[in-house]
């Protein structure tokens, strides 16, 4: 909701998209305080919220600070609201998944983990991962879990190029992911 972002909401609805999740990246908290200025005069374009992307990983929020956001969002906006968040945050913070927000966006990245040869084994890894989390002792009946970034390169990606990034490579993973029942959201699929 920053950096010209900021109407992308509204433009996203005049182009017909039913649903519209809008991200304040925080990064930083200047940075998070003019998102939410800027949320603020798109809220009506808008039907759920994610606060902040991999906060607790980065370092630039603890997990109660991140929960304490979230709850905020939750009364300053009146949408249900989320969190982007990898697997390492979820195992140290289960209820990431399960409470602290109102539906589940995971980060699910099979190349950083070093699944980077073979896409098939890499959208395995992405399902996998997904029921782990969707499978969280206490996640309520019925609660959105989705994946709002996955991807696999289509070319080289220094300093880890393998000779597995290839765009065939990419359709694979990508086929290989639609023929599941994971609801995720293209994400990068270029370099």
């Amino acid at each position: 909701m920053a950096f010209g972002l900021e109407r992308a909401p509204q433009i996203a609805k005049d182009c017909g998209f039913e649903h519209v999740v809008a991200k304040l990246w925080w990064q930083d908290d200047e940075l998070l305080a003019t998102e939410k200025a800027n949320l603020d005069a798109a809220v009506d374009a808008v039907d759920a919220v994610c606060v902040g992307n991999e906060i607790i990983q980065k370092g630039v929020a603890d997990h109660g600070r991140l929960v304490r956001e979230i709850d905020q969002a939750r009364e300053r906006f009146g949408r249900p609201v989320t969190t982007g968040f990898q697997p390492p945050d979820w195992q140290a913070f289960p209820d990431l998944a399960t409470t602290a927000d109102d539906f589940s966006f995971l980060n699910l990245h099979p190349w950083w983990v070093l699944h980077r040869n073979d896409p098939l084994t890499a959208a395995s890894w992405v399902a996998e991962a997904y029921q782990l989390v969707a499978g969280t002792p206490g996640m309520p009946a019925g609660r959105p879990v989705v994946v709002q970034e996955t991807s696999f390169p289509s070319g080289a990606v220094a300093p880890e190029a393998t000779p597995g990034a290839t765009p065939e490579n990419q359709r694979r993973f990508y086929q290989a992911l639609v023929a599941t029942d994971i609801p995720f959201v293209w994400f990068l699929a270029v370099d």
